[in-house]
């Protein structure tokens, strides 16, 4: 590192890809830099190259420079590049959740292992952001095989374990994910800090109010993948249609998994088709532009989830939005809910999921009043929980490790 200066090397996903948590790790790199670019701070991103988007411009602050050095399961130029930039950079920043690197979990496991021990041989300051947690994902892994199911678990807890131990610190973006680890393993709880997720505000949408169109549109917005279940959500609106007798548009935002292919997306849009729900694709759109179209035209987020998500980016993401967002009874969810977040439960262990997401809609669609309250509560969410703030304890952490605090 040349004159003093802080310099910080950032590993994950950016933009122009997709996945990978790329789009909130543009929001809080480029937030973190936009701060420290008055101290000379450089922050220089081991970024993916595979999965790009259609957009293809970002703009980044000078401070910047994105190297785009890895791809899905091959992360040899990534552990190249982490030894020339030791002389640029004390810190070494990880943004992670387990398959960042790609499907394969035994290269996973090894690139995880081997950036950690390459961390500690050039003796960089490593802080990583853990988005999951094993421990509340055990039951709910959708491989095949039970055999398999524990062999994936046991790998998953042993990286995190690594993780943990390798590091000097690591930050949760979910309350109750440092209580679990603190109540397992008290000796690792000095390491850990809580910072929140964050919600990176383009639009401030005001409070909105039930349409008075027939027309109801309800979105579903993510990445397809085989962990949606969108045919569910399907089945459900076609139950609220006959309740409500009203007429459902589906409205599906977001891209294909770069590695995680959907394959019942044909099944999915016939099956809308014979329920008579109308079914329009967007595909993916930038933050401001998904923040302005929710606010504008959905009336309200269906996010049918089947396995925990760690933190949710989307429902962070369309927090401004002021829509209410369906979302299954998970721990993460449940803990934005009681910060203050716009959410309406349903539960997705019941006996008829499908009957459970019609109850959660139907509740949504019929009560004026509780609309209103939901709408607000997103909005004003969204205002007290900034992505700069995030970007704020995201430095002090940085600088306390910089400085050996």
């Amino acid at each position: 590192m040349k004159n003093n200066e802080l310099g910080i090397v950032f590993i994950g996903g950016f933009p122009p890809a997709i996945a990978r948590l790329a789009e909130y790790n543009y929001e809080v790199i480029s937030a973190m830099a936009k701060k420290l670019v008055k101290h000379r701070v450089k922050i220089y991103i081991l970024a993916n190259k595979d999965g790009t988007s259609s957009v293809e411009e970002f703009n980044y602050p000078s401070n910047i420079k994105v190297l785009r050095v890895w791809q899905k399961d091959n992360t040899l130029r990534l552990l190249l590049e982490l030894v020339l930039m030791r002389r640029r950079a004390d810190i070494l920043l990880i943004s992670y959740y387990h398959g960042v690197f790609g499907s394969s979990a035994i290269l996973n496991f090894l690139s995880t292992l081997l950036i950690l021990i390459l961390g500690k041989m050039l003796r960089y300051k490593v802080l990583v952001v853990l988005h999951t947690l094993p421990e509340l994902r055990k039951t709910s892994l959708m491989l095949s095989s039970r055999f398999f199911n524990h062999v994936y678990h046991l790998g998953f807890t042993i990286t995190t374990l690594l993780i943990f131990k390798a590091s000097h610190r690591v930050v949760l973006l979910v309350k109750i994910y440092r209580d679990v680890v603190c109540s397992m393993l008290p000796s690792l709880c000095s390491k850990i800090r809580y910072i929140p997720h964050g919600v990176p505000n383009y639009v401030y949408c005001s409070s909105k109010a039930l349409s008075a169109s027939s027309k109801i549109k309800v979105a579903f917005i993510g990445l397809l993948s085989s962990r949606k279940n969108l045919l569910a959500l399907v089945e459900a609106l076609s139950n609220v249609n006959r309740s409500l007798k009203s007429n459902t548009e589906l409205v599906l935002i977001g891209a294909p998994h770069p590695y995680l292919p959907y394959n019942d997306l044909f099944t999915t849009v016939k099956r809308a088709v014979e329920k008579g729900i109308s079914i329009k694709y967007i595909g993916y759109l930038p933050t401001k532009e998904l923040q302005e179209y929710v606010c504008r035209c959905i009336d309200v987020v269906v996010l049918p989830y089947k396995l925990p998500t760690g933190t949710s980016g989307i429902a962070h993401f369309i927090a401004s939005a002021a829509t209410p967002i369906v979302v299954p009874s998970f721990v993460e969810f449940v803990e934005i809910y009681k910060d203050g977040h716009g959410l309406v439960f349903f539960n997705k262990n019941g006996e008829d999921v499908i009957a459970e997401l019609s109850k959660a809609i139907c509740n949504v669609l019929t009560n004026e009043v509780k609309y209103r309250e939901l709408s607000k509560r997103a909005v004003n969410y969204a205002k007290t929980h900034e992505i700069t703030l995030t970007s704020l304890l995201l430095i002090k952490e940085v600088v306390h490790l910089y400085k050996g605090i």
